[in-house]
């Protein structure tokens, strides 16, 4: 059984995440990356930092 995006049930659950201490919220990227999308390129990469070994 799914879930619906718009329904209080989902809405609650994800609401819950945003006040975890670690929630990193990317929806400002969008922004960037929408006009690279309406331009045609299709192979977007996103990476995050790698954690540096300690010596």
């Amino acid at each position: 059984m799914g879930y619906y995006l718009n329904s209080t049930q989902v809405y609650s659950l994800y609401e819950s995440e945003t006040k975890k201490p670690y929630f990193v919220d990317k929806t400002a990227m969008l922004k960037e990356l929408n006009p690279l999308v309406e331009e045609g390129k299709n192979h977007i990469c996103i990476t995050r930092p790698r954690r540096l070994a300690s010596q």
